[in-house]
């Protein structure tokens, strides 16, 4: 097998994937760690270290995110200049850039500068690699917490929103996943034990435990 050159990353909210490529641009190896970020920045560094004997010769990152977004950080921008920060320590000498959408990549120390395009724009990321690959399509990636639905024509990518709130306004995001969307989100009532029962919160049943 060619050596591995680059890896790129996607630092979720739930999970931390890394994918590496050959030199010849072949996908070499890919991986995907649980990550609780919404409990320390520890978890994320700890994501990192599980991920780190596969990149032996690696020394080209490239990064995405959503993690941003968690409850961890103050705000969006907040949590892209912290993940950024952390991304920059963990491959320290070595060559990392952040993906800000129509903007490219982008070297980590312009993270705040490009916050408002580095936050969340994996969508982009995915929907403009099929998007040079196809003439026109439908790009879907059901993710873990969240749906993007993005179409594209002629090599460009068709969209009305970049922001999260601009394409939930404009349905080319729907909070769906595979893992974490919450039942009481997609049906307001469930069958079970031959009836039909109507959903509750997660903070109801955790009220109800510590009554």
């Amino acid at each position: 097998m060619t050596e591995p050159m680059a890896v790129g990353w996607d630092l979720g909210g739930a999970h931390l994937k890394a994918v590496i490529a050959d030199a010849g641009g072949h996908i070499a190896g890919a991986r995907q760690v649980p990550c609780t970020l919404w409990r320390g920045m520890e978890h994320l560094t700890a994501a990192i270290d599980q991920i780190r004997p596969l990149l032996e010769g690696v020394s080209r990152h490239g990064l995405t995110m959503t993690g941003e977004l968690v409850d961890l950080f103050e705000s969006r921008a907040d949590g892209v200049g912290q993940l950024a920060a952390v991304a920059a320590n963990s491959f320290a000498g070595e060559e990392l850039r952040l993906y800000a959408g129509p903007a490219g990549f982008q070297p980590s120390s312009e993270a705040m500068r490009n916050w408002r395009r580095i936050a969340s724009a994996n969508w982009h990321a995915s929907a403009a690699f099929a998007a040079s690959r196809m003439a026109q399509g439908l790009f879907v990636d059901v993710g873990s917490t969240t749906s993007d639905v993005v179409p594209f024509r002629d090599g460009k990518i068709e969209f009305a929103g970049y922001s999260d709130d601009e394409r939930l306004a404009n349905e080319e995001l729907v909070y769906t996943g595979v893992t974490r969307t919450p039942v009481m989100a997609i049906a307001d009532r469930v069958p079970f034990a031959g009836t039909s029962i109507g959903e509750m919160t997660r903070a109801a049943v955790g009220c109800e435990e510590t009554v």
